[in-house]
């Protein structure tokens, strides 16, 4: 920890809440912290802390309530796996883990080691202090320990470093690019991580030139201030993607007014981007064309289902369901696909798509489905009563992925056009008249 916050940096901290200063994310953030909520004379920077960190990722939020604050992991048995899965309809894209001078009870890192290893969230982000091992219980011990237990490492903590720094983002990383805007990442007071795989070491000790930045690989580095595991390597694929420093400092003081408004938008992106760090797959889906006509043979339209994997390896037994909305049903045509492993059901006349236990490959996949608004007694009358139908597909539920995955429902509209009768009229002079001007002259035309 560094020295307190004055008084002035908590206001301008409220008032880049107040403004929106950032990019509104609509994602759910569940924010643990220990049990340090009220101004301590003694200690106020773990208050302030908290409170910047809060504010943070809040302002960076559609809605600054999908952010929710416990105070309470120093108190035994104050989480459960309940904790996680309380976010309505979908896990927590982010839960924030967040320790200062204060233990965390060994009870809540029991659970949250569990957490990691089964993904009880998306992406868990661990920022625990490593200032004062002695008088925090080792929280940076515990969190090495919980690391290795629920994503399969092999950490270890390193040296200290006894003052404010500037640790330089591994560009050689390749998770790197989700964190290009916070680079250096500002800290101080802290515990290095050792054993860490050269590609998760995402930020380097202070002062490490770009010339020793490690090459890309799963070679040993030590002294690295933050690490990242993907889902991919997090308990072979089962684990929650993770981010880890043995500091708090980022959100106090100097390194606080270096980071402000820099570091939510990029664990947010890193965290729920089809191209961020956790390497999540996304689903997006389209038409070929927004409005259908049923006089004629215009009543058809391709859908393509676009599934996303920005990391190098493929991932396998994704399980998509696709329900057409009425009347919409799968027409005559081909029924393609370039994922792979794939169990895919689309028939004519149908109005579900399905494709279980298939593999998105590196670099993603598409499935194209013909669809066809039925020109029938029915379909018509369809067309009259709700003219325009949106077609979508909701992560979690119609669309799951082992690794997890981004989720931001897909969705697709078709408007409907009921068959259009056009009339025109033309005056045909016979050779022997003079034609004259007609405008303004009333012809009625009868319609039956």
């Amino acid at each position: 920890m560094t020295h307190p916050l004055t008084f002035f940096r908590l206001l301008i901290a409220a008032l880049l809440l107040c403004l929106g200063a950032q990019h509104a994310f609509a994602q759910k953030v569940l924010l643990l912290t220990t049990n340090i909520t009220d101004p301590n004379p003694e200690k106020p920077d773990a208050v302030d802390a908290y409170l910047n960190l809060q504010n943070e990722f809040a302002s960076a939020l559609a809605n600054p309530s999908d952010l929710t604050k416990l105070s309470e992991l120093g108190n035994p048995n104050a989480i459960s796996q309940a904790t996680f899965t309380a976010a309505s309809g979908s896990p927590y894209d982010i839960v924030i883990v967040a320790a200062t001078y204060k233990p965390i009870d060994p009870t809540n890192w029991a659970v949250l080691q569990s957490a990691v290893a089964n993904r009880w969230a998306n992406s868990i982000v661990f920022f625990i202090d490593g200032c004062c091992e002695a008088e925090n219980g080792g929280n940076g011990g515990r969190l090495v320990a919980a690391l290795n237990g629920g994503t399969g490492s092999a950490f270890e903590l390193g040296s200290q470093l006894n003052g404010i720094a500037s640790f330089p983002l591994n560009t050689n990383s390749p998770f790197a690019t989700s964190f290009s805007a916070l680079n250096p990442f500002a800290g101080g007071y802290i515990t290095y991580i050792n054993k860490v795989p050269a590609s998760n070491a995402l930020y380097l000790a202070s002062g490490t030139p770009p010339a020793s930045f490690p090459a890309p690989g799963a070679t040993p580095t030590n002294n690295v201030y933050g690490l990242l595991i993907p889902t991919a390597q997090s308990n072979a694929g089962k684990g929650a993607c993770v981010f880890a420093v043995v500091d708090i400092s980022p959100f106090i003081g100097d390194p606080w007014n270096a980071n402000k408004t820099k570091v939510a938008p990029a664990f947010l992106n890193a965290a729920t981007s089809e191209n961020g760090a956790c390497g999540l797959p996304k689903i997006s889906k389209s038409f070929d064309k927004t409005d259908l006509y049923l006089g004629g043979s215009d009543n058809t339209a391709a859908l393509t289902i676009t599934l996303s994997n920005g990391t190098p390896t493929d991932i396998s037994n994704v399980n998509l369901t696709d329900n057409l909305p009425a009347p919409l049903v799968v027409g005559n045509g081909t029924v393609g696909s370039t994922c792979t492993a794939n169990s895919l059901s689309a028939s004519p006349g149908s109005n579900v798509v399905s494709n279980s236990a298939f593999t998105i490959p590196s670099g993603g996949c598409t499935i194209t489905v013909p669809v066809v608004w039925p020109n029938s007694v029915a379909g018509r009358q369809a067309c009259i009563d709700t003219p325009s139908v949106t077609n979508t597909i909701t992560p979690g539920t119609d669309f799951v992925s082992p690794t997890g995955q981004v989720n931001t429902p897909a969705t697709a509209s078709l408007a409907c056009h009921a068959a259009q009768l056009s009339i025109s009229k033309q005056v045909v002079w016979p050779a022997n008249i003079t034609p004259v001007d007609l405008t303004g002259t009333s012809f009625p035309v009868s319609v039956v």
